[in-house]
């Protein structure tokens, strides 16, 4: 993936999301000083299916950017709860994401 360009002041560019094979939560953190956030290509699509039931097609944007803008993984749960309105939505989907960030 690479990084979402964007025109908006603010905005701050982070690196892209590393792919990685892992599947342990211990061996996804982000590099030191370097603000990757590693998470597996196979975590990210079960991550975008979670929130697409939240929140619909959008899902596949709304987590290239916030990967994009996230240097950890809880800057990336944030980010994507902030786009689900109810709060037993995002309960559900902090539960349905938890072993893969």
């Amino acid at each position: 993936m690479s990084p979402v360009s964007t025109d908006r002041p603010g905005w701050a560019k982070r690196p892209p999301v590393v792919a990685d094979t892992a599947t342990s939560s211990a061996d996804r953190p982000c590099a030191a000083g370097g603000h990757q956030l590693r998470i597996a290509d196979t975590s990210l699509g079960e991550i975008e299916k979670a929130l697409a039931r939240h929140i619909g097609p959008i899902a596949k944007v709304v987590l290239k950017r916030a990967v994009a803008q996230s240097g950890t993984a809880d800057e990336l749960c944030a980010s994507l709860l902030s786009h689900i309105e109810r709060e037993d939505d995002r309960l559900q989907f902090r539960a349905a994401v938890a072993r893969y960030v």
